[in-house]
């Protein structure tokens, strides 16, 4: 019985120190910025001439109306308006968009996409970047200091790229946790150079 109580206690004690633990990065996060990999997350670009009229007769939300660098939140729904994916979308060239959305999503949207697709010029791919989350009030300056003279996307759903180390990194503004905040997607092999950067900063530069 003592055996167990001891236990008990130790687990207890554990608990509470992951809970304030968690507390303590979530106001860091909500006072300050945090980083964080987004690996349920994926991108999928759409490329032709015929995108914005084809994907105008298959989301909810008006996309003749993006102009290069906006982005809106989007869906599909059946023909029953039941939701078979929600998502945004990202217009970042002429002919160009990217969806930015739950991975477990990605088989069920890229088939309903491809099931409506006729002479339509519209090519559809999974993107393989590695997704980072840079959330809180700091994240803008802690981007600038990070790349100078960069170019943050100011509004909610605007995307833009920037160069770090000879590779782009594409940003879009996206809040995840009620403040500001960005996403970013880089080529896997870059990710880990990125992170190094954001954390070899001054410390008050430093995300948690």
């Amino acid at each position: 019985k003592a055996r167990l109580k001891f236990v008990k206690c130790v687990f207890f004690l554990i608990s509470m120190e992951t809970t304030i633990n968690i507390k303590d990065e979530h106001e860091k996060v909500r006072e300050h910025c945090g980083l964080f990999p987004l690996d349920a997350w994926c991108l999928v670009q759409a490329t032709g001439k015929d995108i914005f009229t084809y994907f105008q007769t298959q989301t909810t939300n008006n996309v003749l109306q993006l102009e290069e660098g906006q982005g809106q939140n989007s869906a599909i729904v059946d023909r029953k308006a039941r939701l078979i994916a929600s998502f945004s979308i990202h217009r970042n060239g002429d002919h160009s968009v990217i969806f930015l959305l739950e991975s477990q999503l990605k088989e069920t949207f890229l088939k309903h996409l491809d099931s409506y697709l006729f002479r339509e010029d519209v090519h559809v791919q999974p993107l393989n970047d590695s997704l980072l989350a840079l959330q809180g009030p700091k994240s803008a300056l802690i981007l600038e200091n990070l790349v100078q003279e960069i170019s943050v996307p100011e509004k909610l759903n605007s995307i833009g790229s920037f160069n770090y180390q000879g590779n782009d990194v594409v940003i879009i503004n996206k809040s995840l946790t009620g403040e500001e905040g960005y996403i970013l997607a880089c080529d896997p092999s870059q990710k880990e150079s990125l992170i190094a950067g954001f954390e070899q900063a001054d410390d008050k530069w430093v995300p948690v």
